[in-house]
């Protein structure tokens, strides 16, 4: 009979989609209808789609398509369609329960309260107040909860929505039991109430009848519509018990219907954890992190996941959230302790650990945490009665002995923290860290025959294990015998023909020989057998870096990025090498994709800001170096670009300032005093810039950026014999382009144009390829008269750069005699290139006038001028123009004023001529 009322019911859609010639909004909303009657929802929302494509005003559609996707759990798309649905016209007595049932979930609590139910009849009236009473009970108004509730069970005595939500409310006044009998009148009305049997489930669970909870919460998933309460509720019971495999089922259950959920992904996480899958767990983390208000352990779970991983700097992040969160949680404290011990920040170790000793004061996991932060902090006695007490709680341990012989090593306690090691070994002999410690140990005291002695009998107790034959290695290493310890670590590799560490050594070794390929072959035998193994493709762009292939360098770290997502150390590498090729603009697409705890790491934050800085968003470098000052104490190099930020948004006060106080923070920081002395030097505030000027000069009297400072103040106070001498050793230091630039140019601002030129000569014979001293040696040739060289020059500068603005102006200018049509096709090149430089369009315009077009010629200058109104030059060009225009009361005018500026021009008498012509 079923199958056949199946079979009627499925003929009746396709006839009443079949029917009319063609089907229809209507037809697609009907067939809807009976699909829902079929407890078919996936079905009924095809059809309910189908509907709206063909009328996307069908109001009844709609309305179904927001009830559906409330019962599935949607309830962003269903508040969206029921309110498209009220627009529509559907009745409010239809519309007006249904959304306050999706209000009330998205805690949109003040609409709620405002939905009216004076229009409503009393069964859709009472679903409102009944909505409305768990506001309130939500925010814990109880008496005003029971106020509500109470009407709406006089507006409808038998909903079963009012009575479930009064039993809600005895729970939350702990009435458990007569929670359990309003249940139980439910369950007599609707023994198929799934939300019924969940809250029964929860108050068998708060009595601790697990078994009953269970069967409740089975009964609630048998008639459930949405499983998700009592599926995920059943997990959690589950991984209580350890009863991974049957949680797992009901979290496969709920991954179809909610993969998003955090609830869901936070149940998954502590399976993946528990079974030490915890890639797998950091992932699932990510998800219910999301809501960590509700899930703060998350954060504690997923920074204990990245930990194991190694992924130290996430951890961290994780820790720190944690603990702001649950500040007086143990297992956070020791979590970031733990994390944070590494970096050496001890004192913060024992400020998070002290607390935790004092109360539980046999905490062995705790006590060895406070006592390595005192012994890193010669807190040694103290250390030691805390590792002594570690020892007493577990005599058996040979984790606790081995702890307490390093800390004996540490204070110095030579004799006595052997013994402990030697303790170790005898409580278990294959515990191989306390081998590896005693080793270790002898090495670091310099008793390398002891170390060698201690290697072999860990070799002989270990004899097909890796790790005493590469410790053998490095023994051997430092007992300077490379012969040998190449023996032990290929011997290493005939047990493990892909350890990474017997490879890497081997590698080293060959570096250090200069046998690059042999050392290459050692890091490509870890890839063979360690797929995308993240050192071994480091050090092989490293190789790839010294052969100066540096494609095959970005393409060996872009493997390792794609490999290891979370991995900052290519990202880093590729960074710098971007920024060190002047390709900044690639450096922040590294790390968009980067988890958000890891794009606040302090080396990140760096190399973002550099590389904004070096795009001159200053903004934006400002905002990143500010982040990077919350998260990490102010360094003197990040106060020395936050500086340079500074100067960039042209805050000259703010500049001072972050160089202050980067030299504040590091007084051998030369960048920041150079950076600063310059600064005093160019607001004229000579004697504040000698004073930094005098202790660069002792500290660094070579370097030719403290030279060039030098001859600055020399020039500055009259001095040119003192500015000559300090460049000429900045030249003698370090012969490059700008050294002899500034060598020269002192050169001739003495009137020694001969030997300036001389040394310009000598360098572009020898460096020709060298752009600042070939276009200073067209200058030269230009002071002398020989423009023909000039030109020469200046087209030989741009043979090696084409937009060089510079060349192309001079070579326009130089030019507008002699070969006017190819002056103007320079000076309009360089205009193209800076269209908005008075000097450029100066030039433009003189040889737009030596081409006989005027009219051009005329809105040249008169740009120039808007640009630099009172550049004599350019004033005496505006008249030239206008004299070719016929205008000579406005040269006059152009004239008188280029004659009173005081500046001087090489135009100055041709000026004076011409206005006496005029005149």
């Amino acid at each position: 009979m079923y199958m056949l009322k199946q079979f009627l019911l499925g003929a009746l859609t396709v006839a009443l989609v079949g029917c009319g010639g063609g089907s229809t909004s209507e037809s697609h909303a009907e067939a809807a209808r009976l699909l829902i009657a079929q407890g078919d929802s996936a079905g009924a929302v095809i059809e309910l789609k189908n509907a709206l494509q063909l009328d996307g005003a069908n109001g009844e559609a709609r309305f179904q398509l927001g009830k559906i996707y409330l019962d599935a759990g949607q309830i962003l798309e269903s508040e969206k369609e029921l309110r498209r649905a009220a627009q529509l016209g559907v009745s409010d007595d239809q519309v007006q329960p249904v959304l306050a049932n999706v209000l009330l979930p998205l805690r949109k609590f003040e609409e709620l309260e405002g939905i009216q139910i004076d229009t409503l009849s009393d069964d859709s009236a009472a679903e409102v107040l009944t909505m409305q009473g768990l506001a309130k009970l939500s925010d814990g108004e109880l008496d005003a909860s029971a106020e509500l509730l109470q009407q709406a069970l006089e507006k409808n005595p038998a909903s079963i929505t009012a009575m479930i939500a009064k039993a809600r409310l005895h729970g939350a006044n702990s009435e458990l039991s007569t929670m359990r009998e309003q249940l139980q009148s439910v369950l007599e009305l609707d023994p198929e109430n799934s939300q019924a049997w969940t809250l029964v489930g929860d108050v068998e669970q708060q009595q601790d009848r697990r078994d009953l909870a269970m069967e409740a919460y089975a009964s609630a998933i048998e008639y459930g519509k949405r499983p998700l309460d009592p599926h995920l509720k059943r997990a959690y019971l589950l991984i209580q018990d350890g009863d991974f495999e049957s949680a797992q089922k009901d979290i496969d259950v709920l991954m179809k219907v909610a993969p998003n959920n955090p609830s869901v992904n936070y149940a998954q996480g502590l399976i993946y954890f528990q079974s030490q899958e915890y890639e797998k767990a950091v992932t699932a983390f990510a998800v219910s992190e999301r809501d960590k208000k509700n899930f703060p352990l998350a954060l504690l779970f997923a920074g204990t996941s990245h930990f194991v991983l190694g992924s130290k700097d996430q951890a961290e992040g994780y820790a720190n959230q944690f603990h702001a969160i649950a500040s007086d949680n143990v297992a956070g404290r020791k979590l970031l302790s733990t994390i944070i011990q590494s970096k050496g920040e001890h004192e913060r170790v024992e400020s998070l650990m002290r607390p935790v000793i004092e109360r539980y004061p046999n905490d062995i996991d705790g006590l060895n945490l406070l006592a390595n932060s005192l012994m890193a902090q010669n807190k040694t006695d103290e250390a030691l009665d805390l590792l002594a007490k570690v020892a007493e709680l577990a005599p058996d341990s040979s984790a606790a002995q081995i702890r307490l012989g390093a800390g004996m090593l540490a204070s110095g306690d030579q004799s006595s923290g052997i013994a402990s090691l030697q303790s170790a070994l005898k409580i278990d002999p294959q515990f191989q860290q306390a081998d590896i410690l005693l080793v270790l140990s002898y090495m670091q005291q310099g008793e390398t025959e002891q170390a060698l002695a201690a290697a072999k009998e860990y070799r002989t107790r270990n004899p097909v294990s890796v790790a005493p034959l590469n410790l053998l290695g490095r023994v051997h290493l430092a007992m300077g015998d490379e012969a040998l310890a190449k023996e032990s670590f290929e011997k290493a590799l005939t047990i493990e023909p892909g350890d990474p560490a017997a490879h890497s050594n081997l590698a080293q070794l060959a570096r250090n020989s200069e046998q690059l390929d042999v050392a290459r072959q050692h890091y490509e035998q870890i890839l063979k057998y360690n797929e995308d193994f993240l050192s071994a493709l480091v050090q092989l762009a490293s190789l790839d870096a010294m052969a100066n292939d540096e494609a095959a360098m970005v393409s060996r770290l872009e493997q390792a990025i794609a490999a290891h997502p979370e991995a900052l150390e290519p990202k880093l590498i590729l960074a710098r090498y971007y920024l060190s090729t002047d390709r900044a603009q690639k450096v922040p697409v590294l790390f968009t994709e980067l988890d958000s705890t890891l794009q606040d790491v302090p080396a990140v934050l760096n190399v973002i800001a550099l590389s904004q800085l070096a795009e001159k968003d200053y903004a934006a470098a400002r905002f990143t170096l500010e982040k990077l000052k919350q998260v990490a104490p102010g360094s003197a190099q990040m106060h020395h670009q936050m500086a340079m930020a500074q100067a960039g948004l042209n805050n000259p006060e703010k500049l001072q300032e972050e160089l202050e106080q980067s030299i504040a923070l590091d007084p051998e920081y030369l960048p920041a005093r150079l950076a600063l002395a310059r600064l005093l030097v160019s607001a004229g505030k000579l004697d504040e810039a000698k004073v930094h000027l005098g202790y660069l000069s002792e500290v660094a009297p070579d370097f030719p950026d403290v030279l060039f400072l030098e001859a600055s103040v020399a020039r500055l106070e009259g001095k040119p014999d003192q500015a000559l001498a300090a460049l000429q050793l900045a030249f003698e230091k370090l012969p490059n382009e700008t050294t002899l630039v500034a060598l020269t140019g002192q050169y001739n601002d003495m009137q020694r144009s001969d030997e300036a030129h001389k040394l310009l000569t000598g360098w572009v014979a020898d460096q020709p390829q060298d752009i600042l001293p070939r276009m200073a040696l067209a200058e030269s040739w230009s002071r002398r008269g020989a423009t023909d060289k000039s030109v020469l020059e200046y087209k030989e500068v741009l043979k090696l750069d084409d937009s060089n603005m510079i060349a192309l102006n001079n070579l326009g200018w130089h030019l507008t005699e002699t070969e006017p049509k190819l002056a103007l096709r320079y000076a309009e090149r360089a205009n193209t290139l800076s269209p908005d430089t008075a000097e450029i369009l100066d030039t433009l315009a003189i040889a737009q006038l030596k081409n006989d077009d005027v009219l051009r010629a005329q809105r040249s200058i008169e740009r120039a001028l808007e640009l630099s109104p009172e550049q004599p030059s350019i004033l005496y060009h505006s008249a030239l123009i206008a004299v070719e225009s016929g205008d000579k009361s406005a040269a006059r005018g152009w004239l008188v004023q280029a004659m009173a500026v005081e500046q001087a021009f090489p135009e100055r008498a041709e000026a004076a001529k011409l206005l006496k012509s005029i005149n």
